[in-house]
């Protein structure tokens, strides 16, 4: 699914990747693909640094920074306000794959509000694109060098080692 007002997923198909593993293995390697992504996204963001483009987070205005330092002690552009946004994205099996979602309403109109810059949520006023999710339908923000439906580099190498675990295992 991609990156909507209404929805905010990201699947990732393994399907090819995957032929090379054991049937009996495959479910066990999707669940670690998506907690491997799911620690990926909340490392990158808690550094003000988008999992997907690789490049640092916007810096947060010089009001809402001095907001959120009184708030909750950070003035960092961590995608950290409420701890409410980022801790509700999941991680599902696919048949293909894995898929990242949010399912909470609230949760998906600020997911939105970050990733496409939209402005009007009253949590996102004046907010900065901040992409913490790529976009499988054509993402907001093409990143230089590669296509707008994968995580950064490093990240696609991450997911790669644990499947070639299980084929290097048979």
């Amino acid at each position: 699914m991609p990156i909507t007002k209404e929805k905010i997923s990201y699947s990732l198909d393994l399907s090819e990747k995957l032929k090379k593993v054991k049937r009996s293995d495959r479910k066990g390697v999707k669940e670690l693909v998506g907690i491997y992504l799911l620690d990926q996204i909340f490392n990158d963001t808690e550094s003000s640094k988008s999992p997907v483009t690789g490049k640092r987070f916007k810096a947060l205005s010089k009001n809402y920074k001095s907001l959120k330092k009184k708030l909750i002690g950070s003035g960092k552009a961590d995608l950290r306000l409420t701890e409410t946004m980022l801790p509700s994205l999941e991680a599902n099996n696919s048949t293909s794959g894995v898929r990242i979602e949010i399912t909470n309403d609230d949760e998906i109109k600020k997911a939105y509000g970050h990733i496409s810059g939209f402005k009007g949520h009253k949590t996102i006023k004046n907010g900065p694109k901040r992409i913490f999710l790529p976009d499988d339908k054509g993402a907001p923000v093409k990143p230089k060098g590669k296509g707008p439906d994968q995580f950064r580099r490093s990240i696609v190498k991450g997911i790669d080692e644990i499947i070639n675990d299980f084929i290097d295992g048979d």
